[in-house]
C-alpha cells in the first residue's frame, strides 16, 4: 500500500481587508469539490470578527446545495419538486421561493424544460392550496379540530383571519399567497368559511400567475447568481404586499368619503316644490 500523504498547509497573510477570509474559504470548497478533506484554522487574534466571517463564508452555498439535487435523474427531480411544493402548501417549513428557485436553477442548468418547471410550479401550488380548501370545505370544525391544525390556527389566529376576511374578502386570498405565516391557514379557513371554489381558484390562481412564473423564470435567466435571484425575488413578493396594502387602503379610505357624501347628501332638506 502507498504511504498516506502528508498534509499540505497553505498559509494566507496580509493586511487588513486584503481578502484573507474570503480566498481562503474560496480555496476550502475547491479542494473538498475534489474530494479533499479540508480544515480551516483562523489565526487572527486581533479581529474578533475573523472566526465567525469565516465560518459563514465556509459554509456551503445556496447554489451548492441546489448542484447537488440537480445531480439526481430528472423525473425524479420533477417528481420531488411536485411533492414539496404540495407538503409546501400543507405549511411545510420550507419556504416556498426556495423551491420555485430551484425549480429555475433546473432549467438553467438544462435538467427541465422550462415549460415543464412552470407546468410542475403551477400545477404544485394550486393543488396543495386546493387541498387545503378541500379540507376546510369538506370536514370543516372536525379538521379545525385536529391538533396540527390547532397549532397552525390558534384560537388567535383564527380569530384574527376570521375579522380580516370579514373586512376585505377575496382580497385577503389574494394577499395571502405572498404571506407564508397565514397562507395555509386562509387557504384552511377559506374553505371552512364557505369561499365558493371557483371564487378561490380564480383569486389563487391570478396570485399564482404572477408570482411562480416570476420566480422561475428569473432565476433561470440569472443562472449561477441564485442568492442574488431570491433576494430580488423575495423584495419583489414585500413590494407586491406593500402594493396591496395600499390599494386596500386606498379602497377603505374612498368607500368612507363615498358614504360620507352619501350621508351628507341624504341629509340635506330638499326643495320646496311651487305650485
Amino acid at each position: 500500500h502507498a504511504a498516506p500523504e502528508k498534509p499540505k498547509r497553505i498559509l494566507l497573510v496580509g493586511l487588513f481587508g486584503s481578502g484573507k477570509t474570503t480566498s481562503s474559504a474560496k480555496l476550502a470548497k475547491w479542494y473538498a469539490k475534489r474530494g479533499q478533506k479540508v480544515g480551516l484554522i483562523c489565526a487572527d487574534v486581533a479581529r474578533p470578527a475573523a472566526a465567525p466571517r469565516r465560518q459563514s463564508t465556509s459554509r456551503p452555498t445556496m447554489i451548492d446545495l441546489f448542484q447537488s439535487f440537480t445531480s439526481s435523474h430528472p423525473a425524479l427531480v420533477a417528481a420531488g419538486i411536485f411533492v414539496v411544493l404540495l407538503l409546501c402548501g400543507f405549511g411545510l417549513p420550507l419556504p416556498e421561493d426556495i423551491v420555485l428557485a430551484f425549480t429555475g436553477y433546473a432549467v438553467h442548468l438544462g435538467v427541465l424544460p422550462l415549460w415543464l418547471a412552470l407546468l410542475l410550479g403551477m400545477a404544485g401550488v394550486i393543488l396543495g392550496d386546493s387541498t387545503l380548501w378541500t379540507l376546510g370545505h369538506r370536514y370543516g370544525d372536525n379538521v379545525m379540530r385536529l391538533r396540527l391544525v390547532a397549532r397552525m390556527l390558534p384560537p388567535q389566529r383564527l380569530a384574527r383571519i376570521q375579522a380580516l376576511y370579514d373586512r376585505y374578502g377575496s382580497r385577503l386570498l389574494f394577499a395571502a399567497r405572498f404571506m407564508p405565516v397565514l397562507r395555509a391557514g386562509v387557504f384552511l379557513f377559506s374553505g371552512w368559511a364557505g369561499v365558493p371554489y371557483r371564487k378561490f381558484l380564480a383569486t389563487d390562481g391570478a396570485a399564482a400567475l404572477l408570482s411562480v412564473p416570476a420566480i422561475i423564470t428569473v432565476v433561470w435567466w440569472l443562472g449561477d447568481q441564485i442568492d442574488k435571484a431570491v433576494k430580488l425575488v423575495r423584495g419583489a413578493e414585500h413590494w407586491i404586499l406593500v402594493v396591496i396594502a395600499l390599494v386596500i387602503v386606498w379602497h377603505v379610505v374612498h368607500g368612507r368619503i363615498v358614504r360620507r357624501r352619501e350621508r351628507k347628501a341624504s341629509e340635506r332638506p330638499l326643495p320646496e316644490q311651487v305650485d
